[in-house]
């Protein structure tokens, strides 16, 4: 089974949760036709270091790199995730891709395989019944 849903990915900064280092935290908002899940990235920055239009942290430093690799990461995962669970499922829930990519149940095929991603691979397991 392939859907013909439209996934859209959105990294934001969730500036109402500030520590206190002044950083906040960078959110996912997973849109799949107009349904909406948001999700931490586990990542913070700066406010000052957010660029709104690239969604993107500006900074100059090791850390700021390390951010924008995460994000790109974190897009590729969860494209891939949003391919597996389209092909097992008429359809997808954004709450079902969160988690898939958390590698919570959720993501189950018809013949009761869980699918998750770990380091890149797509791994099967046979669910207990």
């Amino acid at each position: 089974m392939r859907s013909n849903q439209k996934l859209s990915i959105m990294f934001w900064l969730f500036r109402q949760k500030i520590d206190k280092s002044n950083r906040a935290p960078i959110y996912i908002r997973l849109t799949i036709d107009g349904m909406e899940k948001d999700m931490s990235s586990g990542r913070k920055v700066e406010p000052k270091h957010w660029d709104e239009k690239t969604k993107r942290d500006r900074g100059d430093s090791q850390e700021a790199r390390e951010n924008n690799k995460k994000i790109d990461e974190i897009r590729r995962n969860l494209e891939l995730h949003f391919d597996i669970l389209r092909s097992q499922y008429e359809v997808v829930t954004p709450t079902m891709l969160k988690n898939s990519f958390l590698g919570k149940p959720g993501g189950y095929s018809k013949s009761g395989h869980l699918f998750f991603l770990q380091s890149g691979h797509i791994l099967r397991s046979k669910v207990a019944t």
